[in-house]
């Protein structure tokens, strides 16, 4: 029986324009997001709409991105982080993965990436 090709994603940024900008992106190719402005919400939302991908904004106000990861990781399913963030060098790329972030893009989004890794995401599944 063949999977079910849509993707669950969970956006996490504090600009919220930004945040709906890349549910518009993400729902515009099949799939669907939900949308958090900060760790705390987030979490509570990952536990209600299982992701498969978490696109974890680093710079967020009450808890940044690299400590959720921590938390999202801990969750009973498996799940792909992408770190967005407007940092680019090589010291932030290398502390992303060491948090266990699997991708790193730099704001702003380039879109056809965001679109190829979601299709990466669902052929994995």
């Amino acid at each position: 029986m063949p999977t079910d090709p849509v993707v669950r994603v969970l956006i996490v940024d504090d600009n919220e324009d930004a945040g709906e900008l890349l549910r518009t992106a993400v729902e515009a190719v099949g799939h669907r997001a939900e949308v958090a402005s900060d760790g705390p919400p987030a979490i509570e939302l990952a536990r209600r709409f299982v992701p498969h991908v978490a696109l974890l904004d680093i710079g967020l106000p009450t808890m940044d991105g690299y400590e959720l990861a921590g938390h999202l990781r801990a969750m009973p399913f498996p799940i792909r982080l992408v770190a967005l963030t407007g940092y680019d060098g090589q010291a932030d790329r290398e502390r992303a993965t060491h948090a266990g972030f699997e991708s790193y893009m730099a704001k702003p989004v380039d879109l056809d990436r965001l679109r190829g890794l979601l299709t990466t995401a669902a052929d994995r599944r």
